[in-house]
């Protein structure tokens, strides 16, 4: 069974675990971390300016939507999700 809840800043390492394993707009964990995004970052942003949903399956996250404001100039939103493939899904789910 899927459940969708709120991220909590507890639930980031498994965030990077979903993230790291897109099959669309893969990028490292190096790469990400080249970018500024860390799991400290990420914690800093779901504390102030973003917030995001989760589903999760077998206790497992398999997917996020994350997004925030932008300050300065024109006031927008960033968002952005990620999730396994459709193939991956069920043998990830529990690996948590």
């Amino acid at each position: 069974m899927s459940v969708i809840r709120r991220i909590e800043p507890s639930d980031v390492p498994q965030l990077f675990r979903v993230r790291a394993a897109t099959d669309e707009n893969r990028l490292t964990l190096d790469r990400l971390a080249a970018l500024g995004i860390n799991e400290n970052s990420v914690r800093e942003k779901l504390l102030s300016s973003h917030q995001g949903w989760l589903c999760e399956e077998q206790g497992s996250v398999v997917g996020f939507a994350m997004g925030g404001s932008i300050i300065g100039g024109d006031v927008g939103h960033r968002c952005a999700s990620h999730s396994y493939s459709p193939r991956d899904r069920g043998r990830l789910a529990g690996a948590g």
